[in-house]
């Protein structure tokens, strides 16, 4: 009897298992980088859909295999392409909600509008990277409840039964956190208001 012909994606399957196989065993970044090919239109597509730009979701999916490499010990089973296409949804909404905090959370940061000139405009895209950097800085449980409450919306039920923590103490994070992030925000703006003064007297305006 002849042999029946293998389905695209059980052959697709097979060969993911076998380069997963491969990877654990030699760490050859020649296996890893046809584990890319594999997943690579899949993690694209999720970070695009997410994202909405050809360029941020380039610059997310290329992050994301990044991650993959460091963190493969941490793949349960053989399948790569949905384990990385997951992270790619984690590492795109996370994304997301840095920015939702940084615009929301206290309201530091103003979208800029298409009548801005484009000074404010730079203005605006500088003074959201130091928002991101001043979220960052928190520390992690401060940083979830922050956004669970003020991006996600939660209230502190729900806030405590995702992580786990009583309301109180939901409670008291997210004071601290509202503390660090005003004063630490303060620290930065004042820091860099200081580098413009200095940048405009150096150069001859002052």
């Amino acid at each position: 009897m002849p042999k029946t012909r293998a389905p695209d994606d059980d052959r697709g399957t097979w060969r993911e298992r076998r380069l997963v196989s491969r990877f654990r065993k030699r760490r050859d970044s020649a296996d890893f980088e046809q584990l890319y090919e594999l997943a690579r239109r899949d993690v694209y597509a999720a970070c695009l859909h997410l994202l909405r730009e050809p360029a941020a979701a380039e610059d997310a999916c290329h992050d994301v295999f990044v991650l993959a490499w460091e963190r493969f010990a941490s793949l349960r089973g053989e399948r790569f392409v949905p384990w990385v296409r997951k992270m790619a949804v984690n590492h795109c909404l996370n994304q997301i909600r840095r920015r939702g905090i940084a615009r929301r959370v206290l309201a530091r940061v103003p979208e800029p509008q298409p009548t801005d000139g484009a000074e404010r405009a730079t203005q605006a895209r500088q003074e959201l990277a130091l928002a991101l950097d001043v979220l960052d800085g928190l520390a992690p449980h401060q940083r979830e409840v922050l956004l669970l409450r003020h991006v996600d919306g939660l209230g502190l039920g729900s806030i405590a039964e995702v992580t786990g923590h009583d309301p109180e103490k939901i409670r008291s994070y997210l004071q601290n956190a509202r503390r660090n992030f005003a004063l630490a925000w303060e620290r930065v703006t004042h820091r860099e208001s200081g580098h413009r003064e200095r940048e405009h007297r150096e150069s001859g305006h002052g």
